[in-house]
């Protein structure tokens, strides 16, 4: 600010007395210095709770999605003024939730793809290599005999034979 007139004194003391304060060189260092602890504080807790932020502030992809919201941006410049690590660890885990999902959805797509892929397969001569009958084989006379024998043991495990039967697990004789 600049140096108050000798009459600004007079006509509004309080303000002038304030931005004599303000103004003095030692007042202004100390504001520096307690900025800069405060910035390196702040650095020091989000270096804690996200040991990768050097990396993700390399990150293009960050800023991109940052920029793709003006909450998100608006919320970034209020990080950089108020030095704030809670709402820069919200970006920043908020950024690696959606990263990570992203991921989870392109390896679940890539291993139903291959499971496509193998269930479509000719396979041999004998047929298809998979056709989904992973599993145990029953017959179904021994499920019969189960049934009338020890019916207790078939109920307790009707869900297991229901799926054997589902799947095609269940060779069917006599």
């Amino acid at each position: 600010a600049k140096q108050p007139e000798p009459t600004d004194f007079y006509v509004d003391p309080a303000k002038a007395t304030s931005e004599s304060i303000e103004s003095h060189p030692v007042v202004k260092g100390l504001l520096e210095k307690t900025e800069a602890q405060e910035r390196r504080e702040a650095e020091r807790a989000i270096k804690k709770a996200h040991p990768d932020i050097g990396e993700i502030l390399q990150d293009e992809a960050f800023f991109k999605w940052i920029e793709e919201s003006p909450v998100r941006t608006r919320l970034l410049k209020e990080t950089d003024k108020s030095f704030d690590p809670e709402i820069m660890g919200e970006l920043v885990t908020n950024f690696k939730d959606l990263r990570a999902a992203a991921k989870a959805r392109e390896v679940s797509a890539d291993a139903e793809r291959n499971q496509a892929a193998k269930d479509a397969s000719v396979g041999n001569a004998r047929g298809a290599v998979n056709q989904g009958r992973k599993g145990k084989k029953y017959r179904a006379s021994d499920l019969r005999k189960l049934q009338r024998s020890d019916p207790k043991t078939y109920y307790a495990r009707s869900a297991e034979f229901d799926l054997a039967f589902q799947q095609g697990r269940v060779i069917m004789d006599a």
